[in-house]
Formats: C-alpha cells, sequence, structure tokens
C-alpha cells in the first residue's frame, strides 16, 4: 500500500495509521492513496461530464450492495437489542415485585406527608449509606 506524507509531498511505502517521528509533535501525517499517486506517472484528466456508464452503475450496484449487508446487519444488531432490553425489563419488574421494594415505596410515600416516617427515613438512609438513596 502506498501512502502520501502530507508534510513533505513525498510518497513512502508505509502501513497506513503508522506513527513516525518522537510522538504527536514530530509525527508524520500520512493519508492512504492506493495506487493513485504514483511519483512521476502525472494521472491523465477525466472529465467527470463524460464518464463511463457501466463504471457508474457497477458502483451504484456495489453501494447498494454494501448498503443492503449493513441494514441487514443492524437489523440482526437491533433484534438482539430489543432481547436484551426485554430481559432488563423482566429483571426489573421482578424486583419492584419484591416485598422489600414495595416496603420501601410506602415508607417514602409516607414520608412525603408524615413527619415522623421523614425522620425515620431520615434516619435509616444515615444508617445504611448512600447507597440507600436510590431506592
Amino acid at each position: 500500500m502506498q501512502a502520501l506524507d502530507v508534510v513533505d509531498g513525498g510518497a513512502d511505502a508505509v502501513a497506513v495509521g503508522e506513527v513516525q517521528g518522537d510522538g504527536v509533535g514530530g509525527a508524520a501525517l500520512r493519508a492512504d492513496v492506493g495506487d493513485d499517486l504514483v511519483p512521476g506517472e502525472p494521472k491523465p484528466f477525466v472529465d467527470p461530464d463524460t464518464c463511463d456508464e457501466r463504471l457508474v452503475a457497477d458502483a451504484a450496484i456495489d453501494a447498494l450492495a454494501i448498503m443492503t449487508n449493513e441494514s441487514a446487519r443492524l437489523r440482526d444488531a437491533e433484534i438482539e437489542l430489543h432481547e436484551v432490553i426485554q430481559d432488563l425489563m423482566g429483571q426489573l419488574d421482578r424486583f419492584h415485585a419484591t416485598r422489600t421494594y414495595k416496603a420501601k415505596e410506602r415508607m417514602v410515600a409516607m414520608s412525603r406527608t408524615n413527619p415522623l416516617a421523614r425522620a425515620g427515613l431520615s434516619v435509616y438512609r444515615r444508617l445504611r449509606g448512600r447507597s440507600s438513596r436510590s431506592t
């Protein structure tokens, strides 16, 4: 693979993404140019208004194939994520169905109107630590 050194403009045979120099400050920036830029060989001018329709059609078919494959991959990923979400929602529903959680919910609801319950909840939270504030 050919890469163009954008610092001095010369073509170097290096791997794309390779950093040369003494870290970021002395690194030579590199870009992949493939076989498009060969030193000493200028490329002929190609008018973009007059192009081979077969090449354009081939490029369009390739692009559609890539998009179709990516769409199928994303659909599979979406299905997997929906399964994970359903599993997590089931776990959360099971947690909310426990007697301990329901008792805590009742205590928090009572603490909104009852000063004694509010004081009891405050003492409970102080004794329990920060972890109980999430429930």
